[in-house]
């Protein structure tokens, strides 16, 4: 288990915030099939997580110990994700054209995506110290 950063808790925050606003412009935008609202809900929301992401990310301390620091930013992002998508389609606060099977894809996929970035993460720490590559100490 890794531990929360400052950062990573105040983006984790944030974070929630954004995905409901999303995930309800989103349901908004579907049930109304207003695709312009749908993309710009989309671009907002990504350029969005972004900034706050590289933002918080870049702020961070050097020693990021044995987890590479933007795995930790993608696992918040993708569990938080998830957990809320899970949650408004249990509770059905999603469109009616949003289907479940929807939801599952998205989350193997993206699973699949998290699993390749920690591989790697783990396999780019063998090559550095404390998130320092070992050219730049041993020179």
């Amino acid at each position: 288990m890794f531990k929360l950063s400052r950062n990573l808790k105040i983006f984790s925050v944030l974070f929630i915030l954004y995905t409901i606003g999303f995930r309800y412009f989103l349901s908004l935008s579907i049930t109304n099939h207003n695709h312009v609202m749908l993309w710009a809900t989309a671009i907002i929301y990504g350029v969005t997580i972004f900034i706050t992401a590289f933002v918080l990310g870049k702020s961070e301390d050097i020693n990021i110990g044995v987890i590479y620091l933007g795995f930790k930013y993608h696992l918040m992002t993708y569990v938080i994700f998830n957990v809320i998508a899970l949650l408004l389609h249990s509770l059905g606060f999603v469109s009616q054209y949003e289907d479940f099977s929807h939801f599952l894809l998205l989350l193997v996929a993206w699973g699949i995506g998290l699993l390749i970035h920690f591989l790697f993460s783990q396999l780019s720490s063998k090559n550095a110290i404390k998130g320092v590559p070992k050219e730049d100490i041993f020179e």
